[in-house]
């Protein structure tokens, strides 16, 4: 029975020796790859976030804009009655609008909150005897800013003429 088991072949220390330190090669420079790593990643993930706040403004200003399109109609089809809109006795007023969505590629759309700021710049009587007022239209987004604090470093305002029909 001892003939036929076969011995193992026996490794010598210093091949014992030999191959530890070959694995300690192996995780000292698995160690300096991913330490190397993360400063050469630091940039382009900077750069990302960089530009999708970029995307995220670019986005805003086209949903101030679409917004801004939204109330001009609104006023000058009369949706929103004269009696509402601001007059040298109220010279601003708060309209509130549904949420728009954000749609910025490769990312989740995003539901924002919104509203319309519209003040009383100038109010004229025209040749016609018509009512002829200029307004400020101050498109905000969430989350809102109130009259205490700063404005927000981007303001989305724009200005309509909107004329009172004969009654």
């Amino acid at each position: 029975m001892s003939k036929n088991i076969q011995k193992l072949p026996q490794k010598s220390p210093r091949e014992m020796k030999k191959r530890a330190s070959l694995l300690l090669e192996i995780l000292l420079a698995c160690a300096l790859l991913t330490a190397a790593a993360g400063p050469l990643m630091r940039k382009p993930i900077e750069l990302y976030q960089t530009q999708m706040k970029a995307l995220k403004e670019i986005e805003k200003q086209r949903l101030a804009d679409l917004t801004f399109a939204e109330v001009k109609l609104a006023l000058l089809t009369h949706k929103i009655p004269w009696k509402k809109l601001p007059s040298k006795a109220a010279k601003q007023i708060a309209y509130p609008l549904p949420p728009a969505e954000m749609n910025i590629p490769y990312c989740e759309t995003q539901s924002i909150e919104r509203r319309v700021i519209l003040k009383l710049r100038r109010e004229k009587v025209s040749v016609k005897s018509e009512i002829v007022r200029l307004f400020d239209i101050e498109v905000q987004f969430a989350p809102f800013p109130s009259s205490k604090e700063k404005p927000p470093p981007i303001q989305y305002i724009y200005s309509a003429v909107v004329k009172k029909l004969p009654s």
